[in-house]
């Protein structure tokens, strides 16, 4: 803790003023994705800003839990508090990653929602920024939406690579699904319920949070259909395989040699060599070789070889031979 009070008071957001810092924050991202486009042009564009994705999601997840959740009065039961240097370093950060985000989805033309979702956020962030209050619920806000983010990423680089068939893109799918329901709709849920009651938070505070929850609620909704049917396709691939692994004993999988034992209901399969041993039921199969045994109700089948045993019951093309 002291350590953290030490950089709060070492950070001077005043003298460098907090427009200037939000334009370093988007230049900085925004030469980020330069960067990597020079140096590896065999990737697509969204690739590139992916990998921005990921680093700002991976940084700023750490920043607002460390500094808005761990660092600060609790957000729920103390929100509207005024920003410290720490807050403010977060949303800068975030704010200058958002501007550069929401201009790539604008000028790629990326889904309705996802513009919405960066146009809210912004809009917190700068509420807070200007009025100096607020910054820690906005920083919980934040950490909420960005701490599943990677996986989300990760996702989108495997399937890019042609990993979609490991265990590990299974376990990553799974544990993105279970994060972004706990993060948003569990505790971010409880979040907005609190917050909502309470007196102290302003107006646009208040709009922006339950946008912000509106389009979750919609992007929630877009993953459970995702995740029903990619888990429903699973485990009716399972059935299917359980099935067809029956089908293979019923037919034409039957014993082939039974000694000193009993062979029961067998259809459209061949057993053989029969040793001291009772076969009754073939359907539409085949029995050869039955020594000392019995063997009867045969239908549509062949029986031969009988030493020793009895047969009766047979019907349709069958030969006894003692």
């Amino acid at each position: 803790m002291g350590v953290l009070q030490r950089l709060d008071s070492a950070l001077d957001f005043e003298g460098i003023g907090i427009p200037t810092s939000v334009l370093a924050s988007f230049l900085g991202w925004f030469s980020l994705y330069c960067v990597l486009c020079l140096t590896n042009s065999k990737r697509s564009y969204e690739w590139h800003c992916r990998v921005v994705t990921s680093v700002h999601a991976i940084i700023i997840s750490t920043l607002s839990y460390i500094f808005g959740m761990y660092y600060n009065p609790w957000f729920i039961t103390n929100p509207a508090g005024r920003n410290n240097n720490l807050e403010i370093l977060t949303l800068v950060i975030c704010m200058g990653y958002f501007l550069f985000d929401f201009c790539w989805c604008i000028w790629f033309q990326e889904e309705f929602f996802m513009i919405i979702h960066h146009f809210l956020t912004l809009v917190c962030i700068t509420a807070s920024l200007i009025m100096g209050i607020s910054g820690t619920e906005v920083g919980a806000a934040i950490f909420g939406s960005e701490v599943s983010n990677p996986m989300l990423q990760a996702r989108y680089f495997m399937r890019e690579t042609g990993r979609t068939k490991t265990l590990v893109y299974e376990i990553n799918d799974l544990a993105f699904i279970v994060t972004f329901f706990i993060c948003r709709m569990g505790i971010g849920s409880f979040f907005l319920y609190s917050y909502l009651r309470h007196p102290t938070p302003l107006l646009i505070f208040r709009i922006g949070s339950v946008g912000l929850y509106i389009v979750s609620l919609i992007f929630m909704y877009s993953i459970a259909r995702f995740a029903v049917r990619k888990y429903r396709n699973f485990f009716m691939r399972l059935v299917r395989a359980e099935r067809k692994e029956g089908a293979k004993m019923t037919n034409g999988n039957a014993p082939k040699e039974v000694i000193g034992a009993q062979v029961t209901g067998v259809t459209e399969g061949q057993v053989t060599r029969v040793t001291e041993g009772r076969v009754t039921g073939v359907t539409e199969g085949r029995v050869t070789g039955v020594t000392e045994g019995q063997v009867k109700g045969v239908t549509k089948g062949q029986v031969k070889g009988v030493t020793e045993g009895r047969g009766n019951g047979h019907a349709n093309n069958h030969e006894h031979t003692d």
